[in-house]
Parts: structure tokens; sequence; C-alpha cells
């Protein structure tokens, strides 16, 4: 097998061949792709989309909060449609396919400053604040502090307490939260600056040489927000709660990027697939 680094030239390079000619659909997974409830029509649903992705001979990356094997899993478990890339851990890893398996892009591993130990650090400050909990070990990342908080408590009184506790270690990190879509707990990931999944689908179009046109981001949570007001045509499915819909519509308003932001009525793979098309993507 060829070292890491050939490999992923390699790989790089033929996927730049093939993207020139493609459009890419980056998409999170759970509560996007993956339901929160599987039944017959979540089911269908992603029958369709799979078919669509084959019609329209789309590449798909998926950008989640998952570690690689994680993500791995629900793929199989849902046998979704294989990616080209996973963006995991938060958008603070990207990986690549190729004949061999799955090589890490340290590339964009190098774009984020903070070391091993800086992160560690931060964790270790973090744990046993009142109302945030360590999250389980293999939910931590080379570049992600993810903690459990109350989802009643809100968003701006959680960052603030975060910081207020790291002081000036605080600075060089961006706190994003989000809901579990699956239990309704808060979810808190501290990351370095540079690096989420706005950064890393952003670093995707600059590495395969895709126009803004060629590229769909697909989500429903607030770790998906920034990545929905980069430029990119963005849809939010319907099953994305109200206070998701409200912060991105103003978050879009103001940015300036409202019409690239499609709502969908629809839930899950249902609600991708109508976003598609109110884009009319994959353009011709």
């Amino acid at each position: 097998m060829l070292p890491s680094r050939y490999r992923l030239m390699r790989t790089r390079d033929a996927l730049r061949q093939h993207t020139r000619t493609i459009s890419l659909l980056v998409s999170d997974l759970d509560g996007t792709l993956i339901p929160d409830r599987w039944n017959d029509d979540a089911r269908k649903g992603l029958e369709d989309l799979r078919q669509m992705i084959v019609d329209q001979g789309l590449s798909v990356a998926y950008a989640t909060g998952r570690h690689l094997e994680l993500a791995l899993e629900g793929i199989e478990r849902y046998r979704l449609p294989p990616p080209a890339v996973l963006v995991c851990d938060v958008g603070t890893r990207i990986y690549i396919h190729d004949s061999d398996g799955w090589i890490e892009d340290e590339a964009y591993a190098s774009r984020i400053a903070p070391k091993d130990t800086a992160i560690e650090h931060v964790r270790v400050l973090l744990d046993g604040i009142p109302g945030v909990t360590l999250q389980e070990a293999p939910k931590q990342g080379r570049f992600k502090a993810s903690f459990y908080v109350d989802a009643s408590t809100k968003e701006e009184r959680i960052r603030e307490r975060i910081l207020s506790h790291l002081g000036d270690r605080a600075k060089g990190f961006t706190v994003i939260f989000s809901i579990d879509p699956g239990d309704g707990r808060g979810l808190l990931d501290l990351l370095p600056e540079g690096a989420s999944k706005a950064s890393a689908t952003a670093y995707l179009g600059e590495l395969f040489e895709l126009s803004s046109e060629r590229m769909l981001y697909a989500g429903d949570s607030g770790n998906d927000v920034d990545a929905m007001l980069s430029g990119f045509n963005a849809v939010l499915v319907g099953n994305a709660t109200a206070a998701i819909r409200a912060e991105l519509a103003a978050a879009a308003g103001r940015s300036g990027v409202r019409e690239h932001v499609y709502f969908a009525k629809a839930s899950y793979a249902r609600g991708v697939i109508e976003g598609c098309r109110h884009f009319s993507f994959p353009p011709g």
C-alpha cells in the first residue's frame, strides 16, 4: 500500500478530475438524512434520494458531528449513498476515500491552529462546571471538546458561562451549540477558530475546484447554520426546530444570503430532494 500522503495526492487528483464535470451534495447526517424515527416514509425518502443521486451523477460528502467510525456505522446501517468525502467531528477532520479506505486530509488539519494539548487543556478546564457535562471519550476529537448542556438554557447564557470560565484561554476557540435530535439533549462543541462545517465545506469547494452553484449544503441543526450562511445554496429540512428556522432566517437576512437558503417543508431526505429541486441542483 502506498504511504498515506501519496495515496491522498493520487486520490485528490482523481477526484479533482471527476468533480470538474459534476456537482457535490454536502449533507449533515443525524436529523437530516438519518431520521429521529425510522419508518416507511423515511425509508422511501432515502430510496428516492439514492435514485436522484444516481440519476444526476452527484458526488456526496457528509458533514457530521460523529467521528469516522460512528459515521461509517450510520452510513451502513441506513444504507446511505456512499460518500466520496467525510467531514467528521463538526468540521475539524476531513477524510477522503480511495480503493484502500479512508485517508485523513492533513493539509486541512494543518490549518487548525491549536495543538492537541491546547484542546485537551480546555476540555479539562470545562469539565465539572455546573450544567456542563463532558461527553463520552469516543465523542471527543483531536480538535474538538464536546459537552452535554441543559437544552432549556438559552444558548447565549451557555456561551457566556463557558467563555467567562475560560477567560483569556477562550481566545482562538468557537462555541457551537446544537440539540441532539434523538433525545433532545443540548450539545456544546468547543472548536478552534477556523474549524467548522462551514470552513470544511469551503475547503472542499477549493480542493475540488467547484463553483458555488455546483455545491449544495443540507442540514437541520445549530452546527449547520454557519455552513448554510457561506454563500453556497443551502436547504434546511422541514423537521428542523422553529428556533433554528428563526435563527437561520434572521442570520441569512443580515448576511445578505437569504436567496441562497431554502426552508423545506418536507422532512429528512425528502426535504433534501425538495431543496435540490428548488435550486435546480445540479445545474445543467
